[in-house]
């Protein structure tokens, strides 16, 4: 069944272009969940529209400090593993970019809204983004 109450969150990177939050879910298996970027729309992760209101759905640990949002975009980028993950060097070899230059912008929350997305959730596991709605607007 394809929807569209769904966003991925998104950073235009002036070079780079369309640069999404994905989150692997490895701790399923045994194995710590693997926090990166990534230049794929059909890689990146797919949140409910309304995301930003639910926080005590989204995270538990949440202390109520702040913006839920900015929380949410902070830890992602806390968590990945900068030195040591594919994604990160695949996306510094594509577009030419230093590890800082790419870290200084993702870290800034400013920079990251929600993108309205087509999504197929068919396949039974992890709902997909297939397609953006507007990338001019976000939600």
């Amino acid at each position: 069944m394809m929807s569209s109450k769904h966003v991925v969150i998104s950073t235009k990177h002036p070079v780079a272009g369309y640069l999404y939050l994905e989150m692997i879910p490895d701790s399923e298996v045994g194995f710590s969940d693997i926090y990166q970027i990534t230049d794929s729309l059909f890689r990146a992760d797919v949140l409910p529209c309304d995301w930003r209101e639910h926080k005590r759905q989204w995270g538990k640990d949440f202390l109520g400090h702040g913006s839920w949002d900015v929380y949410y975009i902070k830890q992602h980028v806390n968590r990945i593993n900068w030195f040591d993950n594919d994604s990160i060097k695949k996306i510094k070899f594509r577009y030419s970019l230093s590890l800082k230059e790419l870290i200084d912008w993702v870290s800034d929350p400013d920079h990251w809204i929600d993108i309205a997305v087509e999504v197929d959730d068919t396949s039974g596991s992890r709902p997909m983004a297939v397609a953006m709605f507007n990338q001019n607007q976000h939600v």
